[in-house]
């Protein structure tokens, strides 16, 4: 091993210990009345045009709660007094669980994660290839991710090419769930996937009561916009909401196209489809566990398509923060994507810029922040690797300065007085650890020493550090019976795909 790559292992290392979860500072942009605006106009929305509600079982227990329901349309107009008192039901807080405690991720409580990019199709491989992903590589993320100290949840990043499509979603919980011991995402394709996927779920937390107890799934709802849920994404509200997983709810507006070109108009869409969400989700179970999300963005006029890493992307995520605190729920936001196609300074300023932007607004859960490339469609290893370090950047800059007499210092500085130094003061040992960043790959030698250690570029080193990681780091494998009723489940999604 090179001197380099072993003080990066150290400092990696150090960071896993020292680096805890942070407390956004509360970037804003919307004044109490613009949130007031953008709420009392969603109600409007909500009473007066309604949403398309594409699932009778819930078409059914909206109108027996006196929703006006248009079962021709499939058209619901909801009264404020229903939303008002699903609103009323929302947990303020609740946990996201871990295989182990130490990567419990608390919600609702001011506090940032970090997520990796998710179902990704394509690779970039630690040989420099770009590839279809397979699912050893979904193995791979999730086991590198549960070796990096600032990526908070274990999800095997792609969606795997090599395995049945019917099967895919099972044996993407199984690769979460046997190679981290972070919290597991799930899918939501359905009535049988989301069975498929929650039933995993309760196998790894220690069965149906455990799981109601701890949960260790997160799902995300995805709208159909403008104004319309799809009836996959919809059994799978019910199946989730009526286990309690958490639920967050994030539609995918893009400005211009989907959704009003003007982002306050977005606003008022976007709250629309999430009030409705949330109150479809308390009709079937009052209480579950609900959050606020986005991953709205803008159409790109030029090129038709959506683009992730944005100033209006980030302007949304800090207003999602805002109203997620004004309903007082969880909220979950996006951050690290970048429309760069290779690890360059593209995707690096995207990265940083937009994560930055979620975590300073204090989005709970930022997804995205690990891994991706080529506008969401590719995942890299060694941008994880980068990823993670660019998170402890941001971390440090959130948690802000403390001032407490310990840290203001007033006792160290008399002593040293005029033309002393610190280097050798206790103060400086006690504090140092906790006060001041330690990059892994960032580099601040001169540029002499820089050439004397190889001049590896910043990719190289993160392809180098992902390499160590997947092949020193093992997570705690689960138990036999576990895994064997794991791989049961993904037997029998491939069996119904062949029927």
């Amino acid at each position: 091993m090179s001197k380099q790559s072993a003080q990066t292992q150290t400092q990696t290392q150090t960071q896993t210990q020292t680096m805890k979860p942070i407390n956004g500072l509360r970037l804003e942009i919307l004044s109490a009345e613009q949130i007031r605006q953008i709420h009392w106009s969603s109600l409007e929305i909500l009473e007066q045009t309604g949403v398309r509600v594409r699932y009778a079982p819930l078409l059914e227990r909206l109108r027996d709660h006196r929703a006006f329901v248009d079962f021709d349309s499939q058209v619901v107009r909801f009264p404020t007094s229903l939303v008002e008192s699903a609103l009323r039901k929302a947990p303020s807080r609740f946990t996201w669980h871990g295989r182990d405690p130490r990567h419990d991720i608390p919600l609702g409580e001011d506090k940032v994660h970090f997520l990796g990019a998710s179902t990704m199709i394509t690779v970039y491989d630690l040989q420099g290839q770009r590839r279809p992903a397979t699912f050893q590589d979904l193995k791979d993320f999730s086991r590198l991710k549960d070796g990096l100290p600032n990526i908070n949840d274990g999800y095997g990043a792609v969606h795997p090419q090599d395995v049945p499509e019917a099967a895919a979603h099972a044996y993407s919980m199984l690769g979460q769930f046997s190679n981290s011991t972070k919290p597991g995402r799930a899918r939501m394709l359905g009535w049988d996937v989301s069975q498929d996927c929650l039933r995993m779920a309760q196998i790894v937390a220690g069965g149906e009561e455990r799981f109601a107890q701890r949960p260790n799934l997160l799902a995300v709802v995805n709208t159909l916009s403008p104004l319309t849920n799809a009836p996959q994404q919809l059994e799978a509200l019910w199946v989730y909401a009526e286990a309690n997983a958490p639920l967050f709810f994030s539609p995918q507006i893009q400005a211009g196209a989907t959704g009003p070109v003007t982002l306050a108009g977005l606003l008022v869409q976007m709250n629309a489809e999430i009030l409705a969400g949330i109150t479809m989700a308390q009709l079937v179970n009052p209480g579950c566990r609900v959050g606020y999300g986005t991953t709205s963005g803008i159409m790109d006029m030029r090129q038709g398509l959506m683009p992730y890493a944005t100033p209006e992307s980030c302007l949304i995520n800090i207003a999602t923060a805002q109203l997620a605190r004004f309903y007082r729920i969880p909220s979950r936001g996006t951050g690290g994507f970048t429309e760069a196609n290779t690890l360059d300074m593209q995707a690096g300023f995207e990265t940083a810029l937009t994560t930055a932007a979620a975590a300073l607004a204090g989005i709970n859960i930022i997804i995205g922040a690990g891994g991706s490339l080529q506008n969401a469609l590719g995942a890299s290893f060694a941008k994880f690797v980068v990823d993670n370090e660019i998170n402890g950047f941001i971390k440090r800059l959130c948690q802000g300065i403390q001032f407490i007499p310990e840290t203001l210092a007033l006792d160290v500085i008399k002593a040293v007085g005029p033309a002393g130094q610190f280097l050798t003061e206790r103060h400086t040992v006690d504090h140092f650890r906790q006060e001041l960043f330690r990059p892994g790959l960032s580099n601040r030698q001169a540029y002499e020493s820089w050439v004397e250690a190889g001049s590896n570029p910043i990719h190289e080193q993160a392809r180098a550090e992902a390499r160590r990681i997947l092949r020193e780091h093992q997570p705690e494998p689960l138990p036999q019976q576990v895994e064997t009723e794991l791989w049961a489940v993904v037997r029998a999604a491939e069996r119904r795909g062949q029927s």
